[in-house]
């Protein structure tokens, strides 16, 4: 996901990756990765830590979010910038980037099960 000030034709602000794995409804595996927010890619094992093992159930989904998005934290030292206060957006990126794909794992478990 790329977080921009504008939709087309701008560099990107913040990059964001994940690949999230389901077992059942409980992750068993996350990826988790952020460009432009350092000088090198950053990849987030705290985070990716944190979500192993929870629920991603439509109940839980928000406090599981909660949890890696409040850990991202130890893994990203962003760029600082009077024009931004990209944390809050590197944090808003996970809980939105790692939410799809948990809908996505759901869906393909789903049409596997048919």
């Amino acid at each position: 996901h790329k977080y921009a000030m504008r939709e087309a034709m701008d560099i990107a602000t913040i990059g964001c990756a994940a690949a999230v794995r389901l077992d059942g409804t409980v992750i068993s595996g996350i990826r988790l990765a952020y460009s432009v927010s350092a000088p090198i890619p950053v990849r987030c094992p705290s985070a990716e830590s944190a979500a192993l093992g929870r629920s991603a159930t439509p109940e839980a989904l928000p406090a599981t979010l909660a949890a890696i998005s409040a850990a991202v934290e130890a893994d990203v030292q962003p760029r600082t910038s009077w024009r931004a206060n990209r944390m809050h957006i590197i944090r808003t990126l996970a809980e939105r980037v790692i939410a799809r794909c948990v809908v996505r794992a759901v869906e393909l478990q789903e049409a596997a099960s048919c």
